[in-house]
């Protein structure tokens, strides 16, 4: 709850309805819940995308960058 303000009921949740209502898909880098996880973590505590890539174990932040796209864009899909 402290990264993303999500319950692990709520973010598993969120997570399910990503997975199945959008054209998310698991890669060699992420899977669709490591995604919402960063990028629910950028929103609530603003971290550069350098410091996620940290915390994640990610490559670099472009990646981190590519991976805040892609999960924005997923939860955008499933509720607008």
């Amino acid at each position: 709850p402290i990264l993303t303000s999500l319950s692990k009921a709520c973010f598993d949740n969120l997570v399910e309805i990503v997975s199945s209502s959008s054209n998310a898909r698991n890669s060699s880098n992420r899977s669709i819940r490591t995604a919402v996880g960063i990028y629910l973590c950028k929103l609530r505590l603003g971290l550069p995308n350098s410091l996620l890539s940290i915390m994640f174990d990610l490559s670099d932040k472009r990646t981190v960058s590519r991976i805040i796209n892609s999960a924005r864009q997923a939860l955008f899909d499933c509720f607008t």
